[in-house]
């Protein structure tokens, strides 16, 4: 009992945290680079992209992260279960359950690092009562070549983190090595998908969580031009941090935009990146100025098409390259109060609608 008001009054205050971290500006904006130049003549536009739901989960389904597969299907990592599935956009009737990790309860960061072969954070963290287990955190390869509904894939463990305090997002710094967020120390972690060596690399106040009731520092990142980008959920900021070749940095980091209460998110080739906001929106920020985050899609309320959502990454067939898959929970604030109106979710939103009239 005496647990259970303890739960009850850290959920009071998290719910707290989480109001006055969702009640900021609707900034609305463009997406694409094709329409860049027509933004610095025009400045920000309305955007409100539709979304379309290609695959529904169960209500307190948690999707935390995807990669899509060279082939097209999109690949969904789940926080509430230690479970990879696969959904086709092509028409998602039913989610394919790709592989179950035992001895975790989800989860987390998900990159392809060869073709066809992702990487795969497990580990303990809790939905319930938004704490994570330290220690609790492995990384695995998943081979896809040869999948199929009556084939799984080849799954091969990588490393134990037996020093890791919450695992996050998970990126390529080379082809030989991961870059890995864990977002309660603050830091990045670097892994040798050969051998296993693993050692922080970078740990930056930019980086820290700033919250004890959910502490969740930096959060999704990527590598890009030879610098790293992040986002900080307690911060609610995105960050560059210049890059030598071991991973180590190269400079101080550099703060590109704030009020961003981000989770992870992917760039395109010119610069721009989707950021999944946390705040049931997903915005577009351009690198290498430092401005603010303009809205695509979601509006940001408890009925949003985006609830609660988590990642973006474009797609891989030639129908869909202008389409943004997103994940989603089913919004965070349910998780709380356990009243869900909708399960996780695998969305599209076509950024070529942006201004298709």
């Amino acid at each position: 009992m005496q647990l259970f008001a303890l739960f009850r009054t850290s959920t009071l205050l998290l719910l707290s945290i989480l109001r006055l971290t969702l009640a900021l500006p609707t900034d609305r904006g463009v997406s694409l680079q094709n329409i860049n130049s027509r933004q610095a003549t025009t400045g920000a536009s309305t955007a409100n992209l539709p979304v379309g739901v290609i695959y529904e989960f169960p209500k307190d389904t948690w999707v935390e992260n995807l990669a899509v597969r060279p082939s097209g299907e999109v690949l969904v990592t789940l926080l509430t279960s230690p479970d990879v599935y696969q959904v086709d956009p092509a028409g998602a009737s039913a989610a394919i359950q790709v592989y179950r990790f035992p001895g975790h309860l989800g989860c987390l960061g998900i990159v392809e690092g060869a073709p066809d072969v992702f990487y795969v954070i497990a580990g303990n963290y809790s939905t319930q009562t938004f704490q994570s287990t330290p220690g609790s955190y492995d990384v695995f390869q998943i081979q896809m070549i040869n999948f199929s509904a009556t084939q799984k894939p080849v799954v091969n463990h990588i490393a134990s983190f037996g020093n890791s305090q919450f695992f996050n997002g998970i990126t390529l710094l080379d082809s030989s090595n991961l870059l890995i967020a864990d977002s309660q120390a603050g830091a990045v972690w670097k892994l040798s998908i050969s051998s296993g060596a693993k050692q922080i690399v970078i740990q930056d106040p930019t980086m820290a969580p700033n919250s004890a009731v959910a502490p969740i520092g930096i959060n999704g990142l990527r590598v890009f031009n030879g610098n790293l980008y992040f986002t900080n959920s307690n911060q609610a900021i995105f960050v560059r941090i210049p890059l030598k070749a071991d991973g180590t940095a190269a400079g101080p980091a550099v703060t590109l935009a704030t009020s961003v209460p981000g989770d992870d998110f992917t760039s395109d080739p010119f610069g721009s990146f989707y950021v999944a906001q946390q705040n049931n929106k997903l915005v577009t920020l351009r690198s290498p100025t430092p401005g603010s985050a303009q809205v695509l899609a979601g509006d940001g309320s408890s009925t949003s098409d985006l609830l609660g959502p988590t990642s973006a990454q474009f797609g891989r067939r030639q129908s869909d390259q202008q389409s943004l898959y997103v994940t989603s929970t089913g919004g965070i604030e349910a998780y709380i109060t356990r009243n869900f109106t909708q399960g996780g979710r695998v969305s599209r939103v076509n950024l070529s609608a942006s201004y298709a009239s």
